[in-house]
């Protein structure tokens, strides 16, 4: 599933498990993921929103 990001939100990295991952295009999420995403604050905003 695509993450709904807006075009002013990069997600930067994945933590899983204690290990670090940079995203690419064949990233899965698995529940218990932290994304450490940048972006201005209205669109972390509007991001976290379409997250839930």
């Amino acid at each position: 599933k695509d993450v709904p990001l807006h075009k002013d939100v990069i997600l930067m990295m994945v933590k899983r498990d204690n290990s670090n991952y940079i995203p690419h295009g064949e990233t899965y999420f698995k529940l218990g993921d932290i994304l450490h995403v940048f972006g201005t604050d209205s669109a972390l905003e509007n991001t976290r929103q379409k997250m839930g």
